[in-house]
């Protein structure tokens, strides 16, 4: 990524184009200074997610809504054997299942992606 992009990014996501955005690379050294510094509180190592890191990153995915309880961020977070993008998308699944007739995500739902994973 290029200065340019950065900048971009980081314009597009201020004028609320973007509520979130995702970048994955081994470490900050030479990243474009201007994603640097929005970035700094929100990083997130992959390798090893601890479970407050796990209920820090969806809550924030979620803009702190109270949707999914930490309980059941933690039990997806577990079955996703810590892995973080499959931890987002079992949560995205979720939320899709349940939202259509809840207003928070039910544990029928999440025993229900367990269970039958996609």
């Amino acid at each position: 990524m290029n200065e340019k992009d950065a900048k971009n990014i980081v314009e597009y996501y201020n004028k609320g184009y973007f509520h979130s955005v995702v970048v994955v690379g081994k470490s900050t050294q030479g990243f474009p200074e201007p994603l640097k510094s929005q970035i700094k509180n929100y990083l997130f190592k992959t390798d090893v997610l601890t479970e407050q890191e796990a209920i820090k990153l969806i809550q924030s995915r979620l803009r702190n809504l109270d949707i999914i309880s930490k309980e059941q961020i933690v039990e997806l977070y577990e079955y996703s054997k810590k892995n973080p993008r499959k931890l987002l998308m079992m949560v995205e699944e979720a939320c899709k299942r349940s939202l259509k007739k809840e207003n928070k995500v039910q544990n029928e739902d999440i025993q229900t992606i367990i269970e039958n994973p996609f």
